[in-house]
């Protein structure tokens, strides 16, 4: 938690399929040293965190495909916690696992997902109700390989950013080796203005 406060990470996920790798203990004392750290979590449902940088009101909301967290399978409930958070910031990060994984997930599937046997979501159809939910930009991941980025209504959705860091058994080769940096740029209004992505090699 020290080295990811000291590499200016302000807010992290803990919506995703390794959140209980090391059971309940394990998931609380993960929240109890983020916080000692001073780094804000969200992902479990009907979470979220409040920034200020700036001047702008940044909501971020995490979200992953278990009942345990603000879940990308239930996309109404899903779009009723960005709405709200919307009423209330200027700008609503939506941060997500969502997906199929490995080299054959590279391509953005039309429709539902699954992988060994679990549903993943349907990224389409759940980035579209995130914008019109008021969302000000997505950013997925869970795939393991980089994916799609477009632009919604003028709101950027980048559909999977690859590996950032990670262990075990993960592939370093191929595809699995590319991933993305994204900068992305607001007005002081908390308008999408841009995006840089900065190559990563995993």
């Amino acid at each position: 938690a020290g080295v990811l406060r000291d590499a200016n990470f302000h807010v992290l996920s803990i919506a995703n399929n390794h959140a209980f790798d090391y059971g309940a203990a394990g998931f609380v004392d993960t929240i109890r040293h983020l916080s000692a750290a001073g780094l804000q979590a969200t992902g479990l449902r009907d979470s979220h965190v409040v920034r200020e940088a700036r001047g702008l009101r940044i909501g971020v909301v995490a979200l992953a495909h278990y009942p345990a967290f603000n879940n990308v399978l239930e996309i109404e409930a899903s779009a009723r916690l960005v709405a709200g958070l919307r009423a209330r910031v200027d700008l609503v990060v939506a941060y997500y696992q969502l997906g199929a994984e490995g080299d054959p997930a590279a391509l953005l599937a039309d429709g539902p997902e699954e992988f060994l046997g679990e549903a993943r979501g349907d990224a389409r159809a759940f980035a579209s109700a995130m914008v019109a939910a008021g969302a000000g930009v997505l950013v997925g991941h869970g795939p393991h390989v980089m994916r799609a980025a477009e632009c919604i209504d003028g709101v950027p959705v980048l559909h999977s950013v690859g590996n950032f860091v990670g262990g075990g058994r993960l592939r370093t080769q191929g595809l699995p080796n590319v991933a993305a940096l994204p900068e992305i740029a607001f007005d002081a209004s908390g308008r999408f203005r841009g995006v840089r992505l900065h190559p990563v090699t995993f």
